[in-house]
């Protein structure tokens, strides 16, 4: 996303996609450690 903006491929109009599919990202990443990490602990 910080890319995209530096390098204008990303305009004012895309910054509500671009951070939806960011979060999703983002939570998706996060449930995939918890749950490697909790049978460890």
């Amino acid at each position: 996303m910080v890319r995209g903006m530096a390098t204008g491929d990303v305009g004012v109009k895309d910054w509500g996609k671009m951070l939806g599919r960011e979060l999703l990202v983002a939570g998706a990443l996060g449930l995939t450690m918890a749950l490697a990490v909790a049978p460890i602990g």
